[in-house]
This record gives structure tokens, sequence and C-alpha cells, in this order.
């Protein structure tokens, strides 16, 4: 999860971690600062935004045990964003959970609104996660030209302007296939060209944020009923 959207996944002041976090040493800057390994480069890189982000405190713990050393991150949100107090002086509350946690492509019908933002939560899960590679390589079963579709047909065209450009990129469909070969394709065709891309952009973020949110409450008895 990264530490700009972690915060809304968390309440007012609560908390969340990250384990693994020192890799035996090899995450220390001074120490080993040359690593090309990708692990360590992404490690570093979460550190880097939790520092950098103002609506959370943090710490890095070292911990030692049977496997050598390691250790974790405590990251504590400081207060509640803006979305979140809306959401909870709100009887959309619950709907919105509904929608977050039951809400899935195969529950809807193809092409309808419900399909879409189901798709568009998902991604937005995804990119967050772990960036638009992540996403693509987890959700194999989802051709990537509908992902774009749901995007647009739900009105999140930042985010659908960023993955086109990725899929641009890629210079080559993306279908569905079985995960090993999802895997096979981007591992192939993603160049270091779209590293600047993968992560999620503020501006898309916060598109999908508003559009989810407004599809939510204008389905609200939909997703209050939902089970």
């Amino acid at each position: 999860m990264r530490p700009t959207s972690a915060p809304r996944s968390v309440l007012a002041s609560g908390e969340f971690g990250d384990d693994r976090l020192l890799g035996a040493g090899h995450v220390d800057v001074e120490l080993d600062a040359a690593s090309t390994d990708q692990k360590v480069r992404c490690v570093r890189s979460f550190t880097e935004m939790v520092a950098r982000e103002k609506r959370v405190s943090a710490t890095a713990i070292q911990t030692v045990g049977v496997k050598g050393h390691d250790g974790i991150a405590v990251v504590r949100v400081k207060r509640l964003i803006g979305w979140m107090h809306r959401m909870a002086d709100s009887p959309s509350l619950d709907a919105w959970n509904n929608f977050v946690m039951l809400s899935e492509p195969s529950r809807h019908e193809i092409g309808s609104s419900k399909w879409s933002a189901a798709i568009a939560k998902r991604y937005m899960g995804g990119a967050n996660n772990g960036g638009i590679n992540s996403f693509l390589t987890s959700s194999w079963e989802l051709d990537a030209s509908k992902v774009l579709a749901a995007l647009v047909s739900i009105g999140a065209l930042q985010a659908a302007k960023q993955l086109d450009r990725v899929l641009r990129g890629l210079g080559m469909p993306v279908p569905s296939l079985c995960q090993d070969a999802r895997f096979r394709l981007l591992e192939r065709h993603w160049s270091d060209a779209l590293d600047e891309y993968d992560a999620l952009s503020s501006d898309a973020d916060e598109d999908l944020m508003r559009v989810l949110k407004r599809h939510v409450l204008e389905h609200e008895a939909f997703y209050l009923a939902l089970a």
C-alpha cells in the first residue's frame, strides 16, 4: 500500500505497518548505497515516501530472531483526511464499505456502471498498492482495454489517461491471459521508460476517489443492501 493512499484506508489516529523493512541490513543507504536489488530499492522508496507524507508519523524498528535481523515500519495516521470526514458524517459510510469490500466485476452486468465502478475500484487499489505494472500482473484475467474503457465510462479521465499512456508504451495489447502468460508479457515488454508512469499520479488518484464516491452516493440503496 502506498503511503499516499494508506491514510484514507485507516481511521483517524489508526496505524498500519510494513514488514521486512530492513532486508538484513541492505536497505541502509550508507552501508549499501549502490545496491541495485529491486526489493531494496522498493523499500527505500517506501521509507522515503513515508518521510515526505505529512499526514503520518512513523518509525522503523529493527528486529532480531532466528532468521537474523530485519525490521518493520510502524506508521500512525495523524488526522482524518477530508473525504473520510464527509463519508463519516454521511449515511453512505456503510454503502461505501460494502462497495469497497463486496463489489466485484463478476457480480455485475458487463458494461454497466456498477461493473465499471468495480473495475475502477480494483484498479485504484491495485495501482496504489504496487503500481500499474503490479495491477496488470495481478489482474491477469482482465483485458487491459476493458479496464481502460471502464475508467472512461465511470468518468475517471485522469486515471484513464495515465493507463492509456502505459498501454501505448507497452506497444501491444494486454488481453485476458493466464497468470504466468500475463507475467511473461509484462516482463518482456515493460521498459525502464514506463517506470515514470507506474505509480498512480495524485491527479489520477483524486480523480478515481471523486468519481467512485459520486457513484456510491448515486447508488446508495443498492450498496447498502449488498451482502
